[in-house]
């Protein structure tokens, strides 16, 4: 079999791709509108849900899964919000990737489901959880809402007294959070 297989690989990279079959191309980065998701000529900005951040936080770029970023506490703390299909609603699958990212150990489901806090918003009800690295890592604020079509994640990442202090604008924008209107 492998006495087959060895000229048809051999042949293959011998003639299977010349240069002038590739073609390279580049494109401008597109910026404009990516502070909340993307916008057309016309000024119009796509995004599954709008939002009001507190007065003292700093809408910026968004770029990849992200419809909305910002910073709050000056920049000592990136803020997010993403929108991602139903298969995203796991409360331990989500709070547990987070625990990593803080530094932390794994929960089981039922320590999962026992750290979670209860936020009641127009949208429905956030859970929502602090994490806090004990050490000089980031600490996280993170939330997440099952909708009908797909779960809506916001998070705080930062040193764990900034983000205790922005618990009061994280919650506000929580309950700011709509479906967006054209």
């Amino acid at each position: 079999m492998l006495q087959k297989f060895v000229p048809v690989v051999s042949l293959a990279l011998l003639f299977g791709c010349g240069d002038k079959d590739l073609q390279q191309y580049s494109l401008p980065k597109d910026t404009k509108g990516q502070a909340s998701g993307h916008q057309h000529e016309k000024g119009h900005v796509h995004r599954p849900f709008d939002y009001d951040l507190p007065a003292n936080w700093t809408d910026r770029p968004s770029s990849g899964m992200r419809f909305g970023s910002f910073y709050a506490a000056g920049e000592s703390i990136d803020g997010s919000l993403v929108y991602l299909g139903p298969e995203a609603g796991d409360p331990v699958s989500n709070i547990n990737r987070w625990r990593g990212q803080a530094g932390l150990e794994n929960l089981s489901p039922e320590g999962v489901m026992s750290s979670l806090k209860s936020l009641e918003a127009p949208l429905g009800t956030f859970q929502w959880v602090m994490l806090e690295n004990p050490g000089e890592g980031n600490s996280i604020m993170g939330a997440m809402l099952k909708l009908k079509k797909g779960v809506l994640f916001v998070k705080l990442t930062g040193p764990a007294e900034a983000l205790k202090k922005e618990q009061d604008g994280f919650e506000k924008l929580c309950m700011s959070l709509r479906p967006h209107t054209h």
